[in-house]
């Protein structure tokens, strides 16, 4: 899109920012349900006449399988303090990106959702690994 030969290009806010401050690219919609809290004026493509559309870049601490509910617990205690920090809402709002610390409980299942969700476009489009 920057070098002009396409028109349209989804991609993350945070890919994005510079070239729209920049002001070689303009947001037109962002993908999410709900209008980002860092962009306001942005509409949602749903409000665009899509009203199922949710696609959304996400970003998250995982750890292996089988580590302590409490160590687990330890170091979502100590991100989300860093996350409320104003200089980090600040350094994220200021590249496009909304902060959310979920619980890990909360977290797990969103995953869940999004491994079902795009397991059923997949099955539904026929889509194959080459």
């Amino acid at each position: 899109v920057v070098a002009g030969q396409a028109h349209l290009y989804f991609t993350s806010p945070i890919s994005a920012q510079p070239f729209v401050k920049g002001g070689r690219l303009r947001i037109v919609a962002v993908t999410s349900l709900k209008r980002s809290p860092s962009m306001p004026e942005i509409p949602t493509v749903a409000e665009s006449g899509y009203p199922d559309f949710d696609v959304v870049s996400w970003w998250g601490v995982l750890t292996p399988a089988g580590v302590p509910k409490e160590i687990i617990g330890r170091l979502h205690t100590e991100i989300t303090k860093v996350l409320a920090l104003s200089d980090t809402k600040a350094k994220f709002a200021d590249q496009g990106a909304d902060v959310a610390s979920d619980t890990p409980e909360q977290f797990a299942a969103y995953i869940k959702s999004e491994i079902a969700k795009w397991s059923k476009l997949i099955k539904e489009l026929g889509v194959k690994s080459e």
